[in-house]
């Protein structure tokens, strides 16, 4: 099941929402994407796209981003970046990139200013997590 979902959080991602056709979601192939280091998302599909512009599956509120800035792909059984030709270029771990393999399970994507963690899953999510809180937030239990 997608997440719709308004954030809380200026410049970060204004706008997450589920737009990959449910026949497109084979169990098991679940991506989630962490706008750094405020913003959650887990995608199910094989195809996510990645821009400002509101048709994207993941939208940032960054200035720098392009409209259809870049996606994320399975293909075959690996996950591809694939620059969709932004004026910013497309960071993956450290390196600018047109078409990169990700890194399992965790690659960090860099557009515009924005980092985005991506983390490929298997089925289930990561127990290890720690909630996600805007700058500032306490944590729960703290003060």
């Amino acid at each position: 099941m997608g997440i719709s979902a308004e954030s809380a959080v200026a410049g970060t991602l204004t706008k997450a929402r589920d737009s990959v056709r449910p026949e497109a979601r084979p169990e098991g192939r679940r991506l989630e994407l962490v706008v750094e280091p405020f913003h959650r998302k887990i995608v199910e599909g094989e195809i996510v796209r990645i821009g400002s512009h509101p048709s994207n599956d993941v939208v940032v509120d960054d200035p720098r981003v392009s409209l259809f800035h870049c996606r994320i792909e399975l293909s075959g059984d690996r996950w591809v970046v694939r620059d969709e030709g932004s004026r910013g270029g497309t960071v993956l771990d450290g390196v600018t990139v047109r078409d990169a393999d990700l890194v399992v399970p965790t690659s960090h994507l860099g557009i515009g200013g924005t980092t985005i963690r991506i983390t490929v899953l298997d089925g289930a999510e990561p127990a290890t997590l720690p909630p996600l809180r805007a700058a500032g937030q306490k944590s729960a239990g703290k003060r």
